[in-house]
C-alpha cells in the first residue's frame, strides 16, 4: 500500500509538473503577443496569442488582446467572434468591462448601434455610479474575506483527510500479526476512498483560490471600473446619436 499511495503522490506531481511547463510555454507566447501588439505587429501577435493552450490559467487575457489585435487589422467580426466567447465562457473574467466596451466598439464599425448600446448598457449596469461606488467596494472587499475564510476551512479538510490517510499505511493487528484479508481489503477500499477525496478537496482549493485572485483583481482595479463606465456612457451617447443620425 506504501508503493501504492508513492504513486499516487508521483502522479499528482508529475501532472503539476507538466502543468507547469505548459503554463510557462504560454505566458511566454502572451508576453510575445503583447510585445508585438505594441510594437504595431499585430498579424505576429495574433500569431502567439492563438497558439495558447484553452488551459493556460490566463487564457481569457489571451483573448482579449486577440480581440484588440482583430480590431486594430480592422477586423472586427473576429473581434465579435473572440470577445462574445470570452464574455460567455469567463463570466467572472475581472477585465470584462474592457471587453464589452471593445464589442461595442466593434458593433458601431459595422454599423449596429443597437447592439452596440447593450454592450455599454451591460458595463453602466455592473459598475455603480460614483455616489454608491464605496459601498460596492465595501461588498467586493467582503466577498474576498469570505473566499478566504472558505479557503481555510477546505485547508483543514484536506490536513484532516491527510492524516487520516497515513493512518491507513499498513499495520500489525491488535495481537500483533498481519491483518487478515478481509480487512486489508477494507483498509484498501477506505485508503481509495480518501485518496478521491484528497483530489476532490484540492480541486475545490485551487477553483476557490481562482475566484480569490480573480475577486482580488477586481478590487484592485477598482479606479479603472470607475473609467469604465464613464466610457461606455460616452459610448452609449454616441451609439444614440449615430442610431439618430441613420434614422433621419
Amino acid at each position: 500500500m506504501r508503493e501504492a499511495i508513492a504513486n499516487f503522490i508521483e502522479v499528482s506531481r508529475s501532472s503539476g509538473k507538466t502543468k507547469e511547463r505548459r503554463d510557462l510555454v504560454d505566458a511566454a507566447r502572451l508576453t510575445l503577443g503583447y510585445i508585438f501588439f505594441e510594437l504595431s505587429s499585430y498579424k505576429t501577435a495574433i500569431k502567439y496569442l492563438s497558439d495558447i493552450s484553452v488551459e493556460f490559467y490566463d487564457y481569457p487575457e489571451a483573448l482579449l488582446a486577440l480581440g484588440w489585435s482583430a480590431f486594430k487589422l480592422e477586423d472586427y467580426q473576429t473581434t465579435l467572434n473572440t470577445l462574445n466567447a470570452l464574455v460567455e465562457f469567463y463570466p467572472d473574467y475581472p477585465n470584462l468591462e474592457e471587453a464589452h466596451f471593445l464589442l461595442g466598439l466593434s458593433y458601431l464599425k459595422l454599423g449596429y448601434q443597437e447592439f452596440a448600446m447593450n454592450e455599454y448598457n451591460k458595463i453602466i449596469a455592473a459598475i455603480p455610479a460614483a455616489e454608491n461606488f464605496a459601498k460596492y467596494l465595501e461588498g467586493a472587499q467582503n466577498t474576498i474575506v469570505e473566499q478566504e475564510r472558505q479557503m481555510t476551512m477546505h485547508q483543514a479538510e484536506l490536513l484532516e483527510l491527510e492524516f487520516k490517510l497515513l493512518e491507513q499505511l499498513p499495520q500489525k493487528g491488535g495481537n500483533g500479526l498481519p491483518h487478515s484479508e478481509e480487512e486489508e481489503q477494507a483498509f484498501r477500499l477506505e485508503r481509495q476512498a480518501i485518496m478521491e477525496k484528497i483530489l476532490a478537496q484540492r480541486e475545490t482549493m485551487d477553483s476557490l483560490s481562482k475566484q480569490r485572485a480573480a475577486q482580488q483583481r477586481k478590487f484592485e482595479k477598482a479606479d479603472l471600473q470607475k473609467k469604465w463606465r464613464s466610457y461606455a456612457e460616452y459610448g452609449r451617447a454616441r451609439a444614440l446619436f449615430l442610431k439618430g443620425i441613420g434614422e433621419q
